[in-house]
C-alpha cells in the first residue's frame, strides 16, 4: 500500500507529532474520499507503541481497522455494536463503548480520533474520556474542521482550534479539495438546482430550520413528486441514485408511488439495512432513499447521482452528503448532485472550499460562507 503524495505528507506530520510527544492536540484535515484510513493505519504502524483509534460508528471502524490489518498488523476492537470488547496494543473503538471503561485504557497515551469535528471541548463523551488521560498525545482527522453554533439570531461555524474551550490547538496538515479534484483523486461534482423550496420563508430554530415550518414548505411544493420526476429523468442514464429525504412521511409517499425504491432509516433493522446496501453496491438495486443515516461511513465509489431533498444550515452535513459521491471509480466521469432545497444558496459550492491561515487564525471559506462569521 503506497500512500499518495498528500497522504504521505499527512502521515509524516502525524508521525512527528507523536514522536515529539506534543501535548498540543492537533488536527489533520483531509477531504472526504481522501483516504483517512490509509493515513491512520500508516501513522499507527510507523510510530508503534500502544494506540487507541476512536471513530463514531461501525462502518468507519470497519474501514479503519481493515487498512491497518492489511499492513499485516494485529489489532482488537472495543465496540458494543461490533459485539467485541477486547483491549490490545492497538485498539479500534467507538466512543460510546469505551466511555465507561476509562480505567482500562488510562495507560494508553496515544490516541487518534477519526471524524474529530464531533469532539466538543466543553462537554460530551469525548471530553470526559480524553481529559481523564494524563500525558495524552492526540491527533484528530476530519474533512470538516468546524462546528455549528447558534448565537443570538444567527449561526456561526466555529473552526475547531478557535472554539472556547478548544480541545484541538493547532493544524498540522491540510489537503485542499481542489487539489484532489485536479489530480484526479476525487470525482468532480455536477450541480443542478431543481424545484427548490423558498428557503427564506422557512423559520429557524437554533442552528437549524424549524421542523414544522420546513415540513409545510416541502408539502407545498409536493417534494415527493419532484423527487420521483427527477429520478425518472436520470435512472436510465445514471448507474446509482441516492436520495436524502427530510422526513419519513415523505419517504413513505415516495414508496407508495414507486415501491421499487428501497428505503433506509434509523429504524431499519441492521440485517435489512445491510442487505439493501449490499444490493445497492452490487447493482441489483438502482435507487435508495434514506432519512439521515448515510451521511458518514457509507463508502460506495460507483455512486454517481445524489438527490438532496433535505434542507440544512450545517456546512458539515452538506459536505458529507455530497462527499458520498466524490469517490472515483472506473468509468465514472462525475457525480450529479441535485439540490432541491436551496442548500447551495446558503452554504455554497463545497468544491470551492479552501482551508487557510489568515493573520495567525485558521478559516474555511468558499466565499458564500466563512467560519467564525455569522450567517
Amino acid at each position: 500500500m503506497t500512500p499518495r503524495p498528500y497522504q504521505y505528507e499527512a502521515i509524516e506530520a502525524g508521525i512527528r507529532h507523536f514522536n515529539e510527544k506534543c501535548k498540543e492536540h492537533a488536527i489533520c484535515i483531509l477531504p472526504t474520499g481522501a483516504g483517512k484510513s490509509v493515513v491512520i493505519s500508516q501513522i499507527v504502524d510507523k510510530v508503534g507503541g500502544c494506540f487507541i483509534v476512536l471513530q463514531p460508528n461501525k462502518e468507519i471502524l470497519e474501514q479503519n481497522i481493515k487498512k491497518y490489518r492489511d499492513l499485516g498488523n494485529e489489532a482488537s476492537i472495543y465496540s458494543a455494536i461490533m459485539n467485541e470488547r477486547i483491549k490490545s496494543k492497538v485498539t479500534f473503538a467507538t466512543i460510546g463503548s469505551i466511555i465507561s471503561n476509562l480505567k482500562i485504557f488510562e495507560d494508553v497515551k496515544q490516541i487518534i480520533i477519526d471524524e474529530c469535528h464531533l469532539v466538543n471541548g466543553s462537554k460530551g463523551m469525548y471530553e470526559f474520556f480524553l481529559n481523564g488521560i494524563k500525558d495524552l498525545v492526540c491527533i484528530g482527522l476530519t474533512a470538516t474542521p468546524y462546528r455549528l453554533k447558534a448565537t443570538g439570531g444567527a449561526a456561526i461555524l466555529e473552526f475547531l482550534t478557535r472554539m472556547r474551550p478548544n480541545f484541538f490547538k493547532k493544524v498540522i496538515h491540510v489537503t485542499q479539495q481542489k487539489e484532489l479534484i485536479e489530480a484526479g483523486f476525487l470525482a468532480p461534482i455536477k450541480f443542478k438546482l431543481k424545484g427548490q423550496i423558498n428557503i427564506e420563508k422557512v423559520l429557524r430554530k437554533g442552528n437549524e430550520y424549524e421542523e414544522n415550518s420546513l415540513r409545510q414548505e416541502l408539502d407545498r411544493i409536493r417534494i415527493e413528486d419532484l423527487i420521483i420526476s427527477e429520478i425518472e429523468e436520470h435512472e436510465e442514464s445514471r448507474k446509482a441514485i441516492l436520495v436524502f429525504v427530510e422526513f419519513v412521511e415523505i419517504l413513505n409517499k415516495i414508496q407508495e408511488k414507486r415501491p421499487d425504491i428501497k428505503a433506509v432509516t434509523g429504524k431499519t433493522p441492521p440485517e435489512e439495512r445491510a442487505k439493501i446496501l449490499e444490493g445497492f453496491k452490487s447493482g441489483k438495486i438502482k435507487i435508495v432513499a434514506n432519512v439521515g443515516v448515510l451521511t458518514t461511513g457509507f463508502d460506495f465509489p460507483e455512486l454517481d447521482t445524489i438527490l438532496v431533498a433535505k434542507a440544512t444550515r450545517s456546512l458539515s452535513l452538506w459536505y458529507q452528503i455530497i462527499g458520498r459521491g466524490q469517490r472515483i471509480a472506473e468509468g465514472k466521469k462525475d457525480c450529479l448532485v441535485v439540490d432541491m432545497c436551496g442548500n447551495m444558496s446558503v452554504l455554497g459550492n463545497i468544491e470551492k472550499l479552501i482551508v487557510k491561515e489568515t493573520e495567525g487564525k485558521w478559516i474555511v471559506t468558499n466565499n458564500t460562507i466563512t467560519t467564525n462569521k455569522a450567517f
